[in-house]
């Protein structure tokens, strides 16, 4: 059975086997050339700004070569001791799982060493995708058994929903999770992406962004180049935005139920204004996401009207479209008000379009 791509899942004569490290000298090897490679990324930028200079300007050419030989043999030597070091603690590390369903027994494989768990004492085991800059960079398993926890090296591509079908499959008994986990890239703001590129990934009009960065809770930074700055002048000014965010925004828009979680943040900030008989030009620029032009065009009418001094019925009609949307259920009959507490029921469970978390 082919759960995984690449072969990753194999059978065997006593069962189902998972097969993590397809070559444990290779993956071995990449993490000792890893820990080389550390101390000269450390301390390259600071030798190459600082400590070449230094020399060349007080001992003179001939020195730097003696200099940089010297540097070169204790970065060296402190990245062979890294190597080591990374090398020893990646020992543990799990080759692969196998599910023998005879013998209720859990066999993993460890570059050294096999641990056996009975498949009883298995409480948990979780799939969790692993996501970068909006796209799937790949996705660990982790098993949760009684007496210990262990994590399997990363599998690179896509599967995990697959997995966790065959799993939920071949372990009836014991609870299976799939998770998703972001993980930043925390680049520097002036790095951040500027209007345009935001407009082009997320397929709206350039004037736009500001306002829907603002409402999905995108995080901004207003970059003023140091010429700018030193002028004090503002005209060079640019808004820039969290790769991050915009690029899990992005990603969440192709989603097939992006249609409810932008439901639910116009349900939010239509409810929001008609409570506090305020208005909110900026809100509008939600409907220019929502793929149902009809309710779009209701939403931007009913916005109109939340600063009444009465409550408006067209209002309290657009709240309950609304709240139909979220639940993927049919439009209501035209003038029709949402039944008592529905609003604040939807809102409080409807998961709204905005970027996870870490």
């Amino acid at each position: 059975m082919d759960v995984l791509p690449r072969i990753v899942t194999a059978a065997t004569p006593t069962g189902w086997r998972l097969r993590f490290l397809p070559s444990v000298p290779r993956y071995l090897a990449a993490n000792a050339v890893g820990g080389v490679a550390v101390p000269f990324l450390l301390a390259g930028p600071l030798v190459l700004a600082v400590t070449i200079p230094a020399v060349w300007l007080i001992f003179g050419f001939s020195a730097l070569w003696h200099t940089l030989l010297v540097i070169g043999a204790l970065l060296g030597i402190a990245g062979i001791g890294v190597a080591i070091l990374m090398v020893k603690m990646e020992l543990r590390a799990v080759r692969w799982v196998e599910l023998r369903a005879e013998t209720g027994i859990l066999h993993v494989k460890r570059v050294i060493g096999t641990t056996l768990v009975p498949i009883g004492q298995v409480r948990r085991v979780e799939v969790v995708d692993r996501v970068r800059l909006g796209e799937l960079s790949g996705f660990d398993v982790e098993f949760h058994a009684e007496q210990e926890e262990f994590s399997c090296p990363r599998v690179k591509g896509d599967g995990g929903g697959r997995l966790v079908d065959w799993l939920r499959d071949q372990l009836p008994a014991v609870t299976v999770e799939r998770k998703q986990v972001v993980d930043r890239v925390h680049l520097p703001k002036d790095q951040w992406a500027p209007r345009r590129h935001v407009a082009a990934l997320w397929k709206v009009p350039v004037e736009a962004v500001p306002e829907l960065a603002d409402h999905l809770g995108v995080r901004d930074h207003l970059f003023q180049p140091r010429v700018g700055a030193f002028y004090g002048s503002n005209l060079q000014s640019v808004d820039l935005y969290d790769p991050d965010d915009i690029h899990e925004i992005a990603a969440q828009l192709k989603e097939p139920l992006v249609s409810r979680k932008l439901a639910a943040l116009m349900l939010q900030r239509l409810t929001s204004l008609a409570n506090n008989k305020a208005t909110d030009e900026t809100s509008e620029r939600l409907a220019i996401l929502l793929p149902d032009a009809e309710l779009a065009t209701a939403y931007r009418k009913a916005l109109r009207l939340t600063a009444a001094s009465e409550p408006d019925p067209y209002v309290a009609y657009v709240q309950h479209w609304l709240c139909r949307a979220v639940r993927g259920e049919p439009r209501p009959e035209p003038g029709a008000a949402a039944p008592a507490d529905l609003v604040v029921d939807t809102l409080a469970t409807a998961p709204v379009l905005r970027p996870r978390e870490a």
